[in-house]
C-alpha cells in the first residue's frame, strides 16, 4: 500500500466505560471528533430473559436462571452471552 493514499479507515472496538474511564489515551480519542461513540444500553431483567431464551432455544423466559444470570452479568448483553456459554460449557445447564 501506498504511503500518499490517504483512504478512509473504520475500527470497531467495544470497552466497557467503568474500566477505562481513566484511561487518558481514551478519552482524548472520544474528544478528538475523529471518533464517534455509540453507547449500548444494559439489558433489563425481560430484555435478558428473552435473550437467554432465544440462546437456549426454549419456548418460555426462564426468570430464575435470569435473576440469577443478571445478579453477574448486571445487564450486559455479552457477559450474558458468556454466563450461557460456560454454563454449557461445563454442562451446568441441561434442557
Amino acid at each position: 500500500m501506498e504511503s500518499k493514499k490517504q483512504l478512509p479507515l473504520a475500527i470497531l472496538c467495544t470497552y466497557r466505560e467503568d474500566l477505562f474511564q481513566h484511561q487518558v489515551e481514551i478519552q482524548n480519542w472520544i474528544t478528538s471528533g475523529i471518533v464517534e461513540k455509540l453507547t449500548m444500553n444494559k439489558f433489563n431483567y425481560s430484555e435478558a430473559a428473552e435473550m437467554i431464551a432465544g440462546i437456549l432455544g426454549v419456548g418460555q423466559r426462564p426468570m430464575e436462571l435470569t435473576t440469577k444470570i443478571m445478579t453477574e452479568a448486571m445487564g450486559n448483553p455479552k457477559y450474558i452471552e458468556e454466563v450461557i456459554k460456560n454454563l454449557y460449557m461445563f454442562e451446568y445447564y441441561c434442557k
